[in-house]
C-alpha cells in the first residue's frame, strides 16, 4: 500500500469514527482529521476543528482559543513582526 492509500485509509476511518456522533472518539476523530487537513488555516480542516468543539473536544477549543489570542494581540499592538 502506498503511502497516498494509506493517508486515504486514515482518512476514512477518521470519517467513519465522526459519523458515530456524539459518542465516544468521534470527537477526537474530528478534532485529529482537522489537524491533518490544514487546522485552522484551511476551511476543510476548519470545518471539522468546529465539529470538534461542538462535541465537546478540549483540544479543538484550544485551538479556536489561541487562534482568538494572536488575532486580538495582533490587533492590540503586542504583535511584533519578524
Amino acid at each position: 500500500m502506498s503511502k497516498k492509500e494509506r493517508k486515504a485509509e486514515a482518512q476514512q476511518c477518521w470519517k467513519q469514527s465522526i459519523a458515530l456522533a456524539p459518542f465516544d472518539g468521534s470527537d477526537e476523530a474530528a478534532y485529529h482529521l482537522g489537524m491533518y487537513l490544514g487546522g485552522l488555516w484551511h476551511p476543510s480542516g476548519k470545518k471539522y476543528l468546529e465539529l470538534a468543539a461542538q462535541l465537546g473536544n478540549e483540544d479543538a477549543r484550544k485551538e479556536f482559543k489561541s487562534q482568538v489570542n494572536i488575532l486580538e494581540s495582533y490587533f492590540d499592538g503586542e504583535y511584533e513582526e519578524r
